[in-house]
């Protein structure tokens, strides 16, 4: 099987046949297909907007995601590789862009305004993205869109990090921006940045619930304030301004429409992360949702006020966090268990899943296997053995599973006949959690049998 582990993703249709392609455009036989590189620190930003792309040049225009890093200052160095011409295209969240001179998008991301994903969307919908987006032609690259990203809340590590009182002379772990830094030294914190992976020693982070279940974040953690919403994270596609000077205008139209285009589902992948995230947390139990008081919250707001004076004194930022305040009101998301963790045995059991082509092709499977391996299968664990059935096409793997903490490491013994991409031998290790009797399992290292164990969470049939 191939790894579903990405470092390079191509969302692409052929450049020759006719008929419908599989990201249902037509592929036109005589047309020449323009492809362009996207360099991104983050697998999961980006595809969707790929796929608008592919979709509304019906296959004129390929977008090719290059992961280039998560070193803690990798989306600088994005925008640096887009501006000096080494790809195309870039995607970097809306954080970074203030280090670079770029001040229009710190109304977005400032301290406890935008509190809930439909806010969120409520702005990104507006004139004010766009109003926005202009404002990255200070940095020299031209601006495409800003798609929908998660909500990041303080995750106590060291301490709870649940009033102001204990942020005093914390230590809190970022991804560096401008208002990041400035809303921390406003609380009497410090900051330090991390790759990701790896948390260094320090008292809490700014994470989302995703980030925080994928790297096993909880496991060191003692406390997630799941009602203190510091800001979102939104991504922003930009392009080399040379590159996009080259293109025609119809190119560049679509380009820029792209933006908007995958806005409904950049927004329900993170809904769906966001799910997942706190199914994992949940289910592992190791950290407690704590929730702040009405107090607390009020104490947070006048503690930043420092930093809302420094964002007003820009005309254009005080103008974004007034129509901010008007278009969502104060709303929360508020992070919750829901349900119930799945007693005995968490992982024994028959677990059935059913995985569509975009599913596989958004947790990164190559266009021909996603289309291969669309459809159901299961996986079945008992007694330190595990069985893998694909409905597909009939192919059953088989072999040895191991346990230790939130990873399980499945040895394959037993290959279908027919999959020249099985090997005897090989170990598969993923991170898993069981909630509300789903399993959601993220592969960490090692290759696959059937890549809907990872596209979708697994649901249980029998024990």
């Amino acid at each position: 099987m191939r790894s579903v582990a990405l470092v390079l993703v191509v969302l692409a249709v052929g450049c020759a046949g006719s008929g419908a392609n599989k990201a249902g455009g037509h592929e036109h036989p005589t047309a020449k297909v323009l492809t362009l590189t996207l360099f991104t620190g983050d697998s999961a930003f980006a595809p969707e907007y790929a796929a608008a792309v592919d979709r509304l040049s019906d296959g004129a225009i390929r977008v090719e995601l290059e992961v280039a890093g998560n070193q803690p200052a990798y989306e600088a160095k994005t925008v640096e590789a887009v501006r000096a011409g080494r790809a195309q295209l870039g995607a970097v969240g809306a954080r970074v862009w203030d280090t670079f001179g770029v001040t229009s998008f710190r109304a977005l991301v400032a301290p406890f305004l935008v509190g809930s994903l439909s806010q969120e969307q409520r702005v990104l919908e507006s004139p004010l993205a766009t109003a926005m987006l202009r404002g990255v032609a200070r940095a020299g690259v031209v601006g495409l869109g800003v798609l929908p990203g998660p909500l990041r809340r303080p995750l106590g590590l060291a301490r709870p990090l649940v009033g102001v009182s204990d942020y005093r002379g914390a230590v809190i772990a970022i991804r560096y921006g401008g208002v990041t830094r400035a809303t921390f030294r406003a609380l009497g914190a410090r900051v330090k940045g991390y790759t990701v992976g790896v948390l260094p020693a320090v008292d809490g982070a700014e994470l989302d619930a995703n980030t925080i279940a994928e790297n096993g974040y909880d496991e060191q953690a003692r406390t997630l304030a799941a009602n203190v919403v510091l800001w979102p994270r939104p991504q922003t596609i930009f392009a080399n301004r040379a590159a996009f000077a080259r293109l025609t205008r119809a190119q560049r139209d679509i380009l820029r429409h792209a933006g908007r285009a995958a806005l409904a589902s950049e927004l329900a992948r993170v809904e769906k992360d966001e799910a997942a995230g706190l199914g994992g947390i949940c289910g592992r139990g190791k950290v407690a949702l704590v929730t702040a008081t009405a107090a607390q919250l009020a104490a947070f707001r006048r503690a930043v006020q420092p930093v809302y004076r420094t964002l007003e004194r820009d005309p254009f930022t005080r103008m974004v966090i007034a129509r901010i305040k008007g278009l969502g009101g104060t709303s929360l998301d508020v992070a919750r268990c829901r349900g119930g963790i799945t007693p005995g045995k968490p992982l024994e059991g028959r677990w059935d899943v059913t995985a569509s082509y975009h599913d596989l092709l958004a947790a990164g499977v190559p266009a021909d296997e996603a289309e291969r391996q669309r459809g159901g299968g299961s996986l079945t664990l008992a007694h330190g053995r595990w069985v893998g059935r694909e409905r597909n096409n009939g192919f059953v793997w088989r072999g040895r599973y191991f346990v230790h903490g939130n990873t399980v490491r499945l040895v394959t013994t037993a290959c279908p006949v027919g999959d020249r991409n099985c090997l005897a031998g090989s170990i598969a290790a993923f991170t898993w959690s069981v909630f509300d009797d789903r399993l959601s399992l993220s592969l960490v290292s090692g290759i696959t049998s059937y890549a809907g164990l990872v596209a979708e969470p697994l649901t249980l049939v029998r024990r």
